[in-house]
C-alpha cells in the first residue's frame, strides 16, 4: 500500500480502485491554469450506472486479453481470469462505445498522482495516465487518444467530467484575462491556444472583440498549413509588406493565390481589417490549396442581407454556409459581409474549419 499526503489529507492508494470506489475527495494544488467548474455535478456512483451483464462480461474479457497480451512474462497476470477484472468506473456510452476505468490485481499500486489534460478538462488520477479508456471494437483506446481522433467530442467529455465530479476533473482555463469559460467563444479560443494556430495579442490578452487585420489572419492560416514558405518570390510590388513577423506568411499566401492583395493598388493591405466576406473567400481558397472538397453550396436567401455579398465572395460564402463554417450573426439572420471580423469570430471560424476538415 502506498501513502500519499495532500496537505492535511492522507489518501491510501491501492491504485485506481481505491480512488474511484471510495471517492475520497483529495485536492491538489491546482495551478493558475486550472479552475473548478461550478456547474459540474457531484461524482456519480458506479452502482447507479449499470451496464447490461453481457456488456460487462465482454469488457472484462477484452481487458483480460489485453493485459495478458501486454504481460506475457508476468505469471501472476497470466494466471488471472475474468473474475479478477473490475470496471472501476463506467463513465457513459458514446456512439455505441463505452468509456470506462479498468483495474486488475497486481496493477493497482500507484507511486505518484498524475494528471491528464483532455480537451478543456484536466483529470487527476493516482495511477497511470492510460487508466481511462474508450472501449471500441474490443480494443481499449486511452481517452486522450480517442478525443484527439474525434471518437468522443467536447460535449461527451463534459459528461465524462461530470461523472468524476470536481474532486477529480478540473476545467482548464486560459491565462487570457479577457476570455472566460462562460464566453460562447471560449472553446474556440481554447483550441486555437492548444494547437498554436492563433495566439493572443500578448500573454494575458486575447482581444476577442478586437478586429483581426489581414496580415494577422494570413499568419494564422500559414501556421495551420505547417508554416510553409514561398519559393523564390518578389514581393516588392507591395509597399506595405515591411514587417518580418508576417512576410513569410504573406508571400506564401500570394504565391499560392490564397490572399493576393488589392489588384489596383501597390498596397497589400497588411493593417486593413479583414471583412467577413474576405474571411470566407480566403478560407475557401485555402481549402482549395489543401485539396479539400469545396463543391458544396447553400442558398443565402434566409439571410436578410444576402444581396450585400460582393460578387467576388458569393461562391465562397455559399460554401462556408453550406459547410457550417460561417453561421451568420443575429441568430443566423444576417451575414454582415462587409462587417469587421472580430478575433473571437475568427477563432470560431478557424476552429470549425479545422474540425470539419480534420486539420
Amino acid at each position: 500500500m502506498k501513502i500519499i499526503q495532500f496537505g492535511k489529507r492522507v489518501v491510501a492508494l491501492f491504485g485506481v480502485a481505491t480512488m474511484l470506489t471510495n471517492a475520497v475527495p483529495f485536492q491538489t494544488n491546482a495551478s493558475e491554469e486550472s479552475a473548478i467548474d461550478s456547474k459540474q455535478e457531484e461524482p456519480v456512483d458506479f452502482e447507479k450506472l449499470v451496464l447490461d451483464p453481457e456488456t460487462v462480461e465482454m469488457i472484462r474479457k477484452d481487458y483480460l486479453e489485453k493485459m495478458k497480451a501486454e504481460n506475457l512474462d508476468y505469471d501472476f497476470i497470466q494466471g488471472c481470469d475474468v473474475s479478477d477484472v473490475d470496471i472501476k468506473q463506467y463513465c457513459g456510452t458514446y456512439n455505441g462505445n463505452e468509456v470506462v476505468v479498468m483495474s486488475m490485481p497486481g496493477f493497482n499500486g500507484a507511486t505518484v498522482v498524475t494528471e491528464i489534460l483532455i480537451g478543456g478538462h484536466k483529470f487527476v488520477f493516482p495511477d497511470t495516465l492510460d487508466c481511462l479508456y474508450l472501449h471500441k471494437d474490443h480494443q481499449f483506446i486511452p481517452l486522450k487518444n480517442a478525443y484527439e481522433e474525434k471518437l468522443v467530442n467536447d460535449e461527451d467529455l463534459d459528461e465524462i467530467a461530470n461523472v468524476f465530479g470536481t474532486a477529480y476533473a478540473y476545467q482548464f482555463t486560459l491565462k487570457y484575462k479577457d476570455v472566460f469559460i462562460k464566453d460562447w467563444f471560449y472553446p474556440n479560443v481554447y483550441m486555437m491556444y492548444r494547437r498554436g494556430f492563433m495566439t493572443g495579442l500578448n500573454d494575458e490578452t486575447f482581444g476577442p472583440s478586437q478586429p483581426i487585420v489581414r496580415a494577422q489572419f494570413m499568419v494564422v492560416l500559414n501556421r495551420m498549413a505547417g508554416n510553409p514558405k514561398s519559393t523564390v518570390f518578389d514581393g516588392s510590388r507591395w509597399t506595405d509588406i515591411t514587417e518580418d513577423w508576417y512576410k513569410d506568411a504573406l508571400y506564401w499566401g500570394i504565391q499560392n493565390k490564397i490572399m493576393t492583395g488589392y489588384s489596383d493598388f501597390n498596397r497589400w493591405g497588411t493593417a486593413d481589417v479583414l471583412t467577413r466576406e474576405q474571411l470566407a473567400t480566403v478560407m475557401y481558397r485555402y481549402a482549395e490549396y489543401r485539396g479539400y472538397d469545396v463543391k458544396k453550396r447553400a442558398s443565402l436567401e434566409r439571410f436578410e442581407d444576402a444581396s450585400s455579398v460582393s460578387g467576388f465572395a458569393k461562391e465562397a460564402v455559399e460554401w462556408a454556409v453550406a459547410e457550417g463554417i460561417i453561421t451568420g450573426k443575429d441568430n443566423g439572420t444576417k451575414l454582415d459581409p462587409q462587417g469587421e471580423t472580430a478575433r473571437a469570430q475568427c477563432a470560431a471560424v478557424i476552429e470549425r474549419f479545422a474540425e470539419h476538415y480534420r486539420e
